[in-house]
């Protein structure tokens, strides 16, 4: 009878046991609820003007007062972990302040591995945003900027 030393079993058995790889944030997209439509902009670019968007000026066709932010996630494709959640700190870029966190659960991943992630930001148009994405618990994290402003 072979018998292998109790190191070399557990180094066989741990590498036996695939490792899942963790879905991650992708991308962050940013885009603002029009009032008199009630449709979303195209996503929010650095070509955006966002001066007094609360009443439709800068570049924008009308005015908004909210923002909707989609996170996209990306792992293995089909897979889904109970429990696993995105977490959205939106703050304001001028002095640092969070306005707001929010954490909502991500489903089960589609047939190339993504899934949306939704999150409404009420009560925006003036404030210039910070808005960091995460796995709830992960050390990494991608981050956007939506730069509204307001003034005469």
């Amino acid at each position: 009878m072979f018998r292998l030393p109790l190191a070399t079993a557990l180094w066989l058995a741990a590498g036996s046991a695939t490792a899942e790889r963790l879905p991650e944030v992708a991308s962050i997209e940013a885009r603002l609820f029009f009032n008199y439509s009630g449709t979303l902009s195209k996503p929010i670019t650095a070509k955006t003007v966002l001066w007094n968007a609360i009443i439709g000026e800068g570049n924008i066709s009308e005015p908004s007062n909210s923002t909707f932010v989609d996170v996209l996630v990306d792992g293995e494709p089909g897979s889904f972990k109970p429990g696993l959640r995105v977490e959205l700190v939106v703050s304001d870029t001028s002095n640092g302040k969070i306005l707001q966190t929010q954490v909502n659960e991500i489903g089960v991943l589609n047939a190339s591995g993504k899934y949306h992630v939704g999150f409404w930001i009420p009560k925006t148009g003036c404030q210039p945003l910070r808005l960091r994405a995460r796995i709830a618990g992960a050390r990494t994290n991608k981050l956007a900027t939506v730069p509204f402003s307001c003034g005469e």
